[in-house]
């Protein structure tokens, strides 16, 4: 039996199931998340995290708009926001509780339809989007699907590791690029876009666990392959 009042800790051991989580249910009663377990190396920590509800997560989409408004475009019209990529997920990182929910965007008045990380404040009345270069800000998203969380970077904290589906620039075909999202000690911005790592998922397949994936990546070019990209880059 699964449940949405329990966090999944990081303190369990030296080993811990990647988790993915896939959310589900209607709009009354709790969804409940799909745990599947893959073998990982997760150092200890003190976070921990579990799936939000459906209902709960979609509660949070109209604090968005103010979001889309500070960082958009004033012609694009009214936003519309849905859950993407297995839905919202409640980090604890100390005495801090946040809410990561990947978003799909799009606009009454223009066909863009962007794909973003959001991260509530711990009031829940205020979120930020996870800044991306432009290259990796696609106006045609197609949803996102989750690879995992794991702690990549080593420091206690959950990191979010995903599929973005965007159309080929080649054929007709739906194709993906990886996005990594890592925690970092900012209790302002506690995310940020790795761009180096999120290329290199890009090559990931199964049956590799994902997070053995980076890891056998930064033990061969070195940590700078984690660095986070910045607003002003």
């Amino acid at each position: 039996m699964c449940s949405t009042s329990r966090f999944i800790s990081l303190r369990s051991g030296p080993r811990l199931a990647t988790v993915a989580i896939l959310l589900a249910g209607a709009s009354i009663g709790l969804a409940c998340s799909a745990l599947t377990p893959q073998e990982s190396t997760l150092k200890q920590g003190a976070a921990q995290f579990r799936a939000l509800a459906r209902s709960q997560a979609e509660a949070l989409l109209p604090v968005l708009e103010e979001t889309v408004k500070r960082e958009g475009d004033s012609q694009a019209g009214k936003p519309q926001f849905a859950l993407t990529g297995g839905g919202a997920v409640e980090v604890r990182t100390g005495n801090a509780l946040h809410v990561v929910a990947p978003v799909m965007i799009r606009y009454t008045a223009i066909p863009t339809v962007n794909c973003r990380l959001a991260v509530y404040t711990t009031d829940r009345k205020e979120a930020n989007f996870v800044p991306l270069p432009l290259n990796a800000d696609y106006d045609s998203c197609r949803g996102m699907d989750q690879l995992g969380i794991a702690d990549v970077n080593h420091d206690g904290v959950p990191d979010f590791i995903y599929k973005v589906n965007i159309p080929s620039n080649k054929t007709d075909e739906i194709v993906w690029e990886g996005a990594v999202y890592l925690s970092k000690p900012d209790p302002k911005a506690p995310y940020c876009f790795a761009p180096d790592i999120s290329r290199t998922v890009t090559l990931y397949k199964p049956p590799t666990a994902i997070d053995a994936f980076i890891a056998a990546e930064v033990n061969r070019r070195g940590t700078r392959v984690l660095n986070c990209y910045g607003a002003s880059q």
